[in-house]
């Protein structure tokens, strides 16, 4: 796969995420997911704009080490908060559905987008 597909895939995942805070759905583990989905696309594909091999990575924390240590990328201050969504998506064990909440998730959701921007910004498509 192309860094094309992953930022493919990443835009559909972001706005599926959209799609979903600006409705009555209420699930916050979802739009978390899909959140971690856009993020890892989005940073596989800039990893495969450096011939990085990180197509089998599937944690936010080991691209973004992967990326740190392999490249001269210097990544904005938002990474931590793209870094929060593996630890805060990690299931526990609850099955109430919660409204995702844009108050205290918002600057995630801003994170992924400035990724999504950044990640455009070091892309020749």
């Amino acid at each position: 796969m192309d860094k094309n597909f992953y930022i493919s895939e990443a835009d559909k995942w972001f706005s599926l995420a959209e799609e979903y805070i600006n409705t009555d759905i209420c699930d916050d583990g979802l739009v978390l997911h899909y959140l971690k989905d856009a993020s890892l696309n989005y940073l596989k594909a800039l990893g495969l704009e450096y011939n990085l091999h990180v197509e089998n990575i599937s944690s936010l924390k080991d691209i973004i080490f992967e990326l740190q240590k392999k490249t001269t990328i210097k990544f904005p201050d938002f990474i931590n908060q793209i870094l929060d969504i593996d630890d805060i998506s990690v299931s526990d064990g609850c099955a109430t559905s919660i409204c995702f909440d844009i108050d205290f998730y918002g600057d995630i959701y801003d994170a992924v987008k400035e990724l999504r921007n950044f990640v455009n910004k070091q892309i020749s498509l």
